[in-house]
């Protein structure tokens, strides 16, 4: 009898488990959860067989280890702290789907994970970016996975009810609302036994039955390991808590680094550039495709796309800090068996070898002056127009283009050099002020961390506008959103720029108009902008270095009803409502910049004018068009990047790979400013045929791009004279597995420099 009873109590032990984990409630919040996986696979533009290729199956798995969760916290706390199970698995389910929901509606945005990083730095953004919510999360599927999480609450709810009170104690208060019988009275039972005995028994047999339900809830979370299926957590294998635990608790990799991180890439490193972070980022500003090739470059090329560089010694207490150029070691091709270190340096000597002099050959100046019909002598007025989310596969498409953007493609055509593969990094949240950083202070974004501009406002750093100041010039930000969101104003205060005009300036002068959620109408701001530069200019206190970034193309995506395209194209985008509705803001938008730059080439500050236009990163929103990998890859990150001018003798195109890091140097060159920078950009006119390289990664993937060669999560192309996002064929090159390092090191230390501070000395 006694084994028979051990038999059937083991038969049976599944069984309470089962009902003890309440099973319907958890079923239905693995559905819910299921529902989301579901919804974000259409944010990914995944058909179910391809997200099975990719690990959909474990990503199912993953939503039911997620869903073990409020079970397991709701016992341990029900039995540590004598929470009533019912209400720790409510506030817990909560958690859990609101975690889901969230990392599929930043998905849809921005075409990446919600990685832990934008939790810590960027939940203050949460009434700025409401509108996003219900326009990138609602389907069918949102509603449904609502009724059946609050259907796995209830179940739950009720479960325990049964179980802890029986029909009789249930017949007692049926008078009693459900959340005080749920919830308050065992709660309030639990505060009378706190004195008991009993009580203190529970909590004590509560630690060993706590660890085991832990140890079970990760036996369950690694049982694809004895099947031997293993995945990096990616958006459709695992679920945003597992990679959230990846990222906070185990490895950080996408969190910031600290001095211990620094150090132990510096131990890494140390046989190939002495452990010096900047030394690496020296040699990604020194790159040039041809030596990774095996070609030869000359020192022409050297010094003229680094506009004449200098050393800079800088002197200080206790030793000297000595700065090389791109002449001297840390640019030699890696063939040459130096990669950058300079030698052994002599005790109480710090290298600083980003920190150097920027001094622009004045003939150079003035060739890139004809080339735009600037005056070759005297103060030229530098405009940066950046533009919200502008992208240049929109702009230049031989179908989008001449809808959306036909009075800025005519000013290109007719007045502006334009680059035709410019990249940006700034593909995450807080992407205006990365981009911003990228552009003003020529440095990579910290591309796997958060925005410096949050994270690190006081990074000591050089940046455009304090090199304008220091070379006479009156520094002016407009923008018709707040000036100190994001930590604009004080960081870019803090860098040069002196007045700023936002939108309490905007509404002082009676602009009332909205296009977006964010700002004021592009329209009539930049005309009330035009105006206050005339003024400013009339003062005649300097030239004028105007920063201006719009904000009508800001999501959330609303159609302007004004806007309406042709019939064709019209049709052509009838299954694209949101993208067509974006082109709208875009339209309006294009319309504003025309007539700036009308109204500014009218005015007595045209002819001594240049304006450098970009955007200060571009979007994910996919067009209507078929599209490869590869072009899904690389059309987000490019934006376009047109040098303009109301004189200019010859517009050209100009072909290469070009990065947002190159637009400080290239705008410091034409005015012919000099002084100490800490630049990874190289300036670009006249124009050698090369850029800076694109380098990009995330917990989704790596992407890098030279003049030659791509690769994109390491399937590489041979780029010469192709351009990925138009290029359908592209030849396949094997993985180029010493550029994939380089890159890889190069993401990483150009993080390690923001986070421990140490691009420049201190003053």
């Amino acid at each position: 009898m006694h084994l028979k009873a051990i038999a059937w109590r083991v038969a049976v032990w599944p069984w309470q488990l089962l009902n003890y984990l309440h099973w319907p409630a958890l079923l239905a919040l693995w559905a819910s959860l299921f529902l989301q996986r579901l919804q974000l696979l259409e944010e990914m533009n995944l058909d179910l067989p391809a997200a099975w290729e990719q690990g959909l199956g474990l990503g199912i798995h993953a939503d039911l280890v997620a869903s073990l969760i409020p079970v397991v916290m709701a016992s341990m706390l029900a039995w540590l702290v004598a929470l009533p199970r019912a209400l720790g698995f409510v506030l817990c389910t909560a958690a859990v789907w609101i975690a889901t929901w969230a990392n599929m509606m930043y998905y849809g945005h921005f075409g990446m994970p919600l990685d832990w990083w934008v939790i810590e730095f960027h939940t203050g953004d949460i009434g700025d970016v409401s509108g996003f919510i219900f326009q990138l999360s609602w389907s069918w599927r949102i509603p449904l996975s609502i009724l059946l999480v609050l259907g796995a609450c209830a179940a739950f709810g009720r479960s325990e009810w049964n179980k802890g009170h029986g029909a009789a104690a249930a017949r007692g208060r049926s008078a009693e609302p459900v959340l005080v019988r749920l919830m308050l009275r065992p709660l309030l039972s639990a505060l009378d036994a706190f004195t008991s005995a009993a009580f203190w028994k529970l909590r004590l047999w509560g630690v060993p039955a706590s660890l085991g339900l832990v140890l079970g809830f990760f036996v369950v979370q690694q049982s694809p390991r004895l099947f031997h299926i293993y995945g990096f957590p990616n958006p459709v294998n695992a679920h945003i808590i597992q990679v959230w635990y990846q990222q906070r608790l185990k490895s950080k990799p996408y969190s910031g680094v600290s001095s211990q991180d620094a150090l132990a890439f510096g131990q890494r490193s140390q046989s190939e550039f002495s452990g010096n972070p900047a030394d690496l980022m020296a040699r990604y500003r020194d790159f040039r495709d041809s030596e990774w090739r095996g070609e030869a470059a000359t020192q022409n090329d050297h010094a003229r796309d680094t506009a004449a560089a200098k050393p800079l010694s800088i002197d200080r207490p206790g030793g000297r800090a000595m700065a090389k150029t791109a002449l001297t070691t840390s640019a030699l091709p890696p063939s040459a068996g130096n990669a950058g270190t300079g030698g052994a340096q002599p005790a109480g000597k710090e290298r600083w070898p980003l920190l150097r002099r920027f001094d622009p050959d004045p003939e150079r100046t003035r060739q890139a002056r004809r080339m735009l019909g600037l005056p070759e002598q005297g103060p030229v007025h530098v405009v940066l127009l950046m533009v919200e989310s502008l992208r240049d596969y929109d702009v230049m498409d031989p179908e989008i283009g001449p809808q959306v953007f036909p009075r800025l493609r005519a000013i290109m055509k007719k007045r502006a050099i334009r680059f035709s593969q410019a990249y940006t990094a700034s593909i995450s949240a807080g992407q205006t002020v990365r981009g911003s950083f990228t552009t003003l202070c020529s440095f990579l974004p910290n591309i796997v961390g958060p925005a410096t501009y949050l994270a690190y406002p006081t990074v000591r750093i050089r940046c455009l506008p304090e090199v304008m100041k220091e070379n006479g010039y009156v520094t002016l930000w407009f923008n018709s959103h707040r000036a100190n969101s994001h930590n604009k104003q004080f960081f870019e205060g803090g860098n040069g720029v002196d007045h700023f005009y936002d939108k309490r300036f905007f509404l002082a002068k009676g602009v009332r108009e909205r296009i977006g959620e964010w700002g004021l109408g592009d329209n009539p701001v930049l005309q009330e902008t035009l105006r206050k530069m005339v003024e400013w200019a009339g003062k005649d206190q300097g030239p004028l270095y105007v920063q201006i970034v719009t904000v009508s193309t800001h999501g959330p995506v609303r159609k302007v009803e004004s806007i309406r395209f042709d019939d064709a194209f019209e049709k052509a985008t009838s299954n694209h409502k949101r993208y067509r509705d974006y082109m709208t803001m875009f339209r309006y938008t294009d319309e504003a910049i025309g007539d700036f730059l009308d109204g500014l080439f009218a005015s007595p500050m045209a002819d001594n004018t240049v304006v450098l236009l970009l955007g200060d990163h571009a979007h994910a929103y996919m067009p209507h068009h078929p599209m490869t990998q590869v072009q899904r890859a690389d059309v987000p990150f490019r934006t376009p990047l047109a040098i303009i001018s109301k004189n200019i003798p010859r517009p050209m195109v100009l072909d290469g790979v070009v990065h947002q890091v190159d637009v400080a140097p290239t705008a410091a060159l034409i005015a012919g400013a000099s002084g100490e920078v800490t630049w990874l950009g190289r300036a670009l006119l006249p124009y050698s045929g090369e850029g800076s390289p694109f380098v990009y990664a995330n917990a989704n993937g790596f992407f890098w791009r030279t003049n030659s060669r791509g690769c994109y999560n390491r399937l590489c192309f041979d780029l010469r004279e192709k351009d990925p996002s138009i290029d359908k064929r592209l030849p396949v090159l094997p993985e180029q597995t010493r550029l994939d390092k380089f890159f890889r090191q190069v993401v990483e230390a150009g993080g390690i420099l923001i986070s421990t501070n140490r691009i420049s000395p201190r003053n």
